[in-house]
């Protein structure tokens, strides 16, 4: 891959966590142990699955609904996206999906070579963009939401430990 790579704590920042959450220790001692996980940085879209693309009469494709488009992130995160929204299990969350990934070795999503790295690095940047729209819908982070995102922060970080991600990067 001949794409610049960066840390994956420089995309991570959720701002709107409170100082009494659950979620905010968890949340910050992920980006520390990412900080060391590097990922090929490219744009985004932010929200690719099947529905935001379309194709015309005559075949020719068109991807909508760009507002998570991101010029510096990584178009990994679009692939794992594609690859857990295509997915036909009955999960009930994208959450879910990705947990199961985390317990195979999965080295390629639809021919394209990947990482463990990339997969984890997806998990904490979907998360945060979750967290994200909660607050810019200006919805709470009850005490369930919390308890959701701190039970999957403590989930990625007993996972982060349990492969030695930085060995296996």
């Amino acid at each position: 891959d001949s794409w610049p790579e960066k840390p994956t704590a420089e995309f991570l920042t959720i701002k709107e966590l409170k100082e009494d959450s659950q979620t905010k220790p968890l949340f910050n001692e992920l980006v520390r142990k990412m900080d060391k996980v590097k990922i090929p940085t490219s744009s985004m879209h932010g929200d690719f699955h099947k529905e935001n693309i379309l194709q015309n009469e005559i075949g020719k494709l068109f991807f909508v609904d760009w507002i998570r488009y991101s010029l510096e992130s990584s178009r990994y995160f679009d692939l794992i996206d594609y690859y857990i929204f295509d997915s036909d299990k009955p999960t009930g969350s994208w959450m879910n999906v990705w947990k199961d990934m985390c317990s195979k070795d999965i080295k390629q999503l639809y021919g394209v070579n990947i990482r463990r790295g990339m997969i984890f690095s997806y998990g904490l940047w979907k998360a945060q963009e979750e967290i994200k729209t909660l607050f810019f819908r200006k919805k709470e982070m009850n005490v369930y939401k919390d308890k959701k995102f701190a039970d999957f922060f403590r989930f990625m970080r007993d996972k982060f430990d349990e492969t030695n991600l930085l060995i296996a990067n």
